[in-house]
């Protein structure tokens, strides 16, 4: 498998409501210059970032607190809080 493009991990509500106030849905979207590549739902935001860094070298999680971590190996990108996890 070719590792290109930029992999993104986020959320949503496991039900309708929102806000959200209990569990909560992962996603992946691997995205290369052409359009979507792939994605699937997780269970765990681990398993999902598992999966990105399986793909690519560039991914950003859109985490529950509303911030952007980079679980990536290329370097931190400027509009990126930090690495993942957070606080690491």
């Amino acid at each position: 498998m070719e590792r290109r493009g930029t992999v993104y991990v986020n959320w949503r509500p496991a039900g309708d409501e929102w806000p959200p106030s209990g569990e909560v849905q992962w996603f992946t979207s691997w995205q290369d210059d052409v359009g979507p590549v792939e994605g699937e739902d997780v269970p765990s935001v681990a398993q999902a970032v598992e999966w990105g860094v399986a793909r690519s070298d560039r991914v950003v999680v859109i985490y529950t607190d509303g911030m952007t971590y980079w679980a990536g190996a290329d370097p931190v990108p400027e509009d990126v809080v930090g690495r993942w996890p957070p606080g690491s």
